[in-house]
């Protein structure tokens, strides 16, 4: 298989996450201002119901179909066999999360006021073992995913425009979020008979699958929980409205976040397949070029995001949300810890196979979010919840770079990271001047200092890495001569 430009997938799934925000940014802001703060709460509380449904349909799956399936997806028989099996036990453990789902909902009168809303979000679970999209990521296929996802984005944006009208829309609103999560299913079955034709088995290799499986499904769990348990428990200790209220800074940490994911995760079957190949020196060499790549985009989207909390919530969910923008303030600085985290998990220790220190990792910073969470929420609500989160995240990153060191030792590239830090002084200086000197509010101030900023940053950032400009586009001025 020829093999595809990391750059080129980074960059079309960045369009791809680019997308996903971009919609949302058109769409949130109208449902909000229609909707009621206790409508949002139950729909995030909804969702964070069927989350952990969906972690039990897909038992970590996924994440094994990547890392295995980029070892031999060269060899079309093996492939099929392996893409048969997983999708098959894929197939089966839907069927065994959404009885359980409805066992739950029977016995569970608490539930029983949220059933309209689960019923429609379960449809996702069904959806995502169909949409099948592990086989397009094992072969890099990302080009495909950014214009297919793009479509039903912008499919699910007229739908929310024209049908959300008054608050009593809400049921309309999670039919088209749960259209905008698995409307890729039909065309996706489609496309990838490109590469294999599925069809269930009942001869899945037990014996070989089920233990690497088993310790991804409960990374998957611990992940989800220390994830989704901030929701689950405010909405159940402290009621749908600060839920709603806590969901509005969690959807603008989860965009950032999102942006940060979209780089690292194409980097999962080319780090896979160099470690197939015990190819190290690679390897290490583009671990460290993906975090410094995170590393730059972090940084100053965090300082921003935190710099201008309250207008970013006033602009994107309106005054009626304006209280959450100290729980974005907090999870700004999370976002740091989550994307370095992110990456020692994804582009370091899960292409390695080193799944046994995920779960450590993933299963302490769940268990501080949890019990955390029982002495915060109560006495901080939302801003207990945000504050948890933080420090989750950041034992997430210090126990998986403990285990990372290995393969790639932070200390070695101190300059690197104090670079960026200077560089955000830029940022900062900008935000002071204008917010000082001019008058400005809404989208223009937060625009205004986002560019100005972000330009400062980066020539701050050229000026310390010494890189030569004029040289650079010289060599592309006449690499494009040659070619053309």
């Amino acid at each position: 298989m020829k093999k595809k430009s990391i750059a080129v997938n980074a960059l079309f799934n960045i369009i791809k996450t680019c997308a996903s925000i971009i919609f949302p940014l058109i769409t949130y802001p109208y449902v909000v201002r229609i909707l009621e703060v206790k409508d949002m709460g139950n729909i995030e509380f909804s969702r964070s119901i069927i989350n952990y449904v969906n972690l039990i349909a897909g038992l970590g799956i996924a994440n094994y179909a990547i890392r295995e399936g980029a070892k031999i997806r060269d060899n079309k028989v093996k492939f099929s066999n392996f893409a048969n099996q997983m999708f098959s036990l894929n197939l089966i453990m839907t069927f065994v999360a959404l009885l359980g789902l409805t066992m739950v909902y029977y016995f569970t009168p608490y539930l029983h006021s949220y059933g309209k809303i689960l019923s429609i979000f379960s449809i996702i679970t069904v959806g995502t073992t169909f949409v099948v999209d592990w086989i397009n990521s094992i072969y890099e296929d990302f080009v495909y995913i950014t214009i297919r996802n793009i479509i039903i984005q912008f499919i699910a944006l007229v739908l929310m425009l024209t049908l959300i009208k008054n608050k009593n829309d809400y049921l309309v609103y999670v039919g088209i979020l749960t259209f905008s999560s698995v409307g890729a299913a039909i065309p996706n079955w489609f496309y990838i008979k490109k590469y294999c034709k599925l069809k269930f088995t009942f001869h899945i290799e037990w014996k070989k699958h089920i233990k690497p499986i088993m310790m991804l499904f409960a990374i998957s769990v611990a992940t989800v929980i220390y994830v989704n348990v901030d929701s689950t428990m405010l909405n159940i200790m402290k009621g749908a409205y600060d839920n709603g209220l806590y969901s509005a800074a969690v959807k603008i940490y989860n965009i950032f976040k999102n942006v940060v994911a979209a780089i690292i995760i194409v980097t999962v079957p080319r780090l896979s397949a160099l470690s197939g190949k015990e190819d190290a020196k690679e390897s290490k060499r583009l671990m460290k070029l993906i975090f410094n790549v995170v590393l730059s985009m972090v940084l100053p989207l965090c300082l921003l995001s935190g710099l201008l909390s309250k207008e970013i919530i006033k602009f994107i969910a309106g005054e009626k949300y304006v209280l959450a923008a100290g729980a974005l303030r907090i999870l700004s600085l999370s976002l740091v810890f989550s994307s370095m985290a992110s990456f020692m998990t994804t582009s370091v220790l899960l292409p390695n196979g080193k799944e046994k220190e995920i779960l450590k990792a993933s299963i302490t910073s769940a268990v501080v979010n949890l019990l955390l969470n029982f002495v915060m929420i109560p006495k901080m609500s939302f801003i207990g919840a945000s504050l948890t989160t933080m420090i989750a995240e950041l034992v997430m990153f210090l126990v998986s770079y403990k285990a990372a060191k290995k393969y790639i030792d932070l200390s070695e590239m101190k300059k690197d990271i104090m670079k960026y830090v200077i560089s955000c002084n830029g940022i900062v200086i900008v935000w002071f001047l204008i917010s000082y000197y001019f008058n400005l509010n809404g989208i223009v101030y937060i625009l205004t200092v986002g560019i100005i900023g972000m330009v400062i940053y980066g020539l701050v950032n050229l000026h310390l890495w010494d890189i030569d400009i004029k040289k650079i586009f010289s060599k592309c001025i006449v690499g494009r001569k040659n070619n053309d």
